[in-house]
């Protein structure tokens, strides 16, 4: 219960500070995926965890490739989670885990596979860009892949944008990051249209 609240919360708060053009997919590393259509409905991104790890589906052929995705910080080398594109309309997540760091999500592995050639490397951020923090949500907000890059659509369809959750916050924290985003959301729709 306790986790569907959380994921419940992140949806919600990561569907608000979305984009409102396009189509806006955000999922995370256990199995909890939307699409935030054109026309402002939600809809559940299926997933499987067969071959892989935890593969979703998002609908539409894609350009195959990896985003690899790194700790912010002082430990900028240290590979967090690869996000995998095919050209079936599918991403596979692979994210970290270790002996300090058992597995407790079903993208979690050992051993990630060796990058796919042209590999993206970011920093894991949070959400509206802000630097991703440990202990917050954080992981690749606003991901909006050019033409020819890792998960675009080869024939140039409507912008896409991918908020993938890394790292999920304890409730206290999302209880604070609600009250955060929901004051944004206030201020943004007070302002005078210009």
């Amino acid at each position: 219960m306790k986790s569907i609240l959380s994921t419940s919360i992140a949806l919600f708060v990561i569907l608000s500070v979305c984009p409102a053009f396009g189509q806006t997919f955000v999922f995370d590393e256990n199995g909890h995926a939307a699409e935030l259509t054109t026309s402002g409905g939600t809809l559940p991104i299926p997933f499987s965890t067969v071959p892989a790890p935890l593969t979703y589906h998002l609908g539409y052929p894609s350009v195959a490739g990896d985003i690899l995705i790194f700790e912010p910080g002082g430990a900028t080398n240290v590979l967090s989670d690869i996000l995998r594109f095919d050209t079936q309309g599918n991403v596979t997540v692979f994210s970290d885990a270790s002996s300090s760091d058992p597995p407790d999500s079903l993208a979690d592995v050992l051993q990630f596979p060796a990058p796919l050639p042209g590999a993206i490397s970011v920093l894991e951020n949070g959400p509206g860009g802000a630097p991703g923090l440990e202990g917050s949500a954080n992981g690749l907000f606003g991901y909006q892949p050019a033409p020819g890059t890792p998960g675009a659509s080869p024939a140039g369809a409507a912008p896409f944008t991918f908020n993938f959750i890394s790292d999920v916050p304890e409730p206290s924290s999302w209880a604070l990051m609600l009250l955060v985003a929901g004051l944004g959301l206030l201020i943004r729709r007070s302002r005078p249209i210009a």
